[in-house]
């Protein structure tokens, strides 16, 4: 590892916010997923991945990159060990998965960077944990609308990117697996459910249970829920015009409630029907926190080197869409990414299961599931 990724560095993106380290600019697919690059091999190979919360692996199409040695594993993938490079970190040695072209039909991505516990690892060493060995334990999300930029950042962003009476600092709540935190959800600054909350960078929406998507909904619009309507991918397709009847929703954590707007919850999937961007989970499972969530803050990550690992959020100070923005963009949501979200929330309800038994889970009852649902 060289010396600069063990430093902090201040620059400033083109919107002028200061930043503390490296950062890479992602890019926004139809706000459903963000792609940044990494150098893989030497000499180095650029790929565009999702940088993943939820996940602890690393994957590659193997249409995309051929290692010279490699071996097949009960993943049903070629298991490889190569060099990689983000922003000015470098890894050796990192242990990633080659999968067959084909099996990812719903991601634009050539992979996917797991950036969750060490506990949800099927391959070995992640790669969080090689930073942490390097003295890199943080790293932060800074997503925006298409119309702004999105940053995936090591270390400290500069406080003109958020406000700093905001932050709040929660423990992980399950420090071996998730980045996950105990909080409320609240509407209009009253709660309506209480429990932990998983915060996922790889998951488009807000997930919930089915019971509690039509609860949330009646207090979001009670004068208008009655105009929606739940399509065959179980999410709530509402007249984009009740916007302004809608009430935020917000997480309360340590005090703070960080809200979202009803145009942040909102996406014209037509030029009459919006997409409640609002998931069904299966009974049982906690709330996930995707992108939607992810815009309204600034979300640190801290892997804890010193203790516990700890969340950070806080309002952003830029990059939120307003309403009127929001509402005149055009439709965004194809085909591939509705069939994504469902793949997406196939692949988290499994290993949420299988993670939470008290009996030992073997890699190959999950394998085939893993691959196709969640691997890229």
């Amino acid at each position: 590892m060289s010396v600069i990724a063990l430093r902090y560095l201040r620059s400033r993106n083109a919107t002028g916010n200061t930043l503390l380290s490296s950062t890479e600019q992602l890019t926004d697919v139809s706000n459903t997923q963000y792609l940044g690059k990494i150098s893989v091999g030497t000499p180095g190979q650029s790929l565009e991945v999702i940088f993943d919360t939820g996940s602890s692996d690393l994957w590659l199409r193997g249409d995309v990159f051929a290692a010279a040695d490699s071996r097949q594993v009960p993943l049903q993938g070629k298991l490889v060990q190569e060099t990689i490079t983000l922003c000015d970190a470098r890894c050796s040695s990192q242990s990633m998965l080659l999968v067959p072209a084909g099996s990812m039909p719903s991601v634009v991505a050539d992979g996917v960077l797991g950036l969750a516990m060490p506990g949800l690892s099927h391959t070995g060493m992640t790669f969080l944990q090689h930073l942490e060995g390097q003295g890199i334990d943080r790293f932060a999300f800074a997503l925006s609308g298409p119309d702004a930029e999105s940053f995936f950042i090591l270390g400290m962003p500069g406080t003109d990117w958020y406000q700093t009476s905001s932050l709040r600092w929660t423990p992980s709540s399950s420090p071996d697996r998730w980045w996950s935190f105990q909080g409320e959800l609240v509407v209009k600054k009253h709660a309506i459910l209480s429990g932990e909350f998983l915060l996922d960078s790889g998951t488009s929406f807000i997930a919930v249970s089915s019971s509690m998507q039509e609860r949330l909904l009646r207090r979001m619009l009670p004068e208008a829920s009655e105009r929606c309507y739940l399509n065959s991918g179980n999410l709530f397709m509402c007249p984009c015009d009740v916007g302004p009847q809608m009430h935020h929703v917000g997480v309360l954590v340590e005090g703070e409630i960080f809200e979202m707007t009803s145009s942040s919850l909102l996406t014209p999937s037509d030029d009459f029907w919006c997409v409640l961007e609002v998931q069904q989970l299966p009974e049982g499972l906690p709330v996930i926190l995707g992108d939607t969530f992810l815009r309204s803050v600034l979300a640190i990550f801290d892997g804890g080197k010193f203790g516990t690992p700890r969340i950070g959020l806080a309002r952003r100070t830029t990059g939120s869409l307003s309403t009127t923005e929001r509402w005149n963009q055009p439709p965004t949501l194809p085909e591939f990414v509705l069939l994504f979200l469902a793949l997406a929330m196939a692949f988290l309800t499994l290993t949420f299961r299988c993670c939470r038994s008290e009996r030992p889970v073997k890699t190959e009852s999950v394998s085939s599931e893993y691959r196709a649902l969640r691997a890229a």
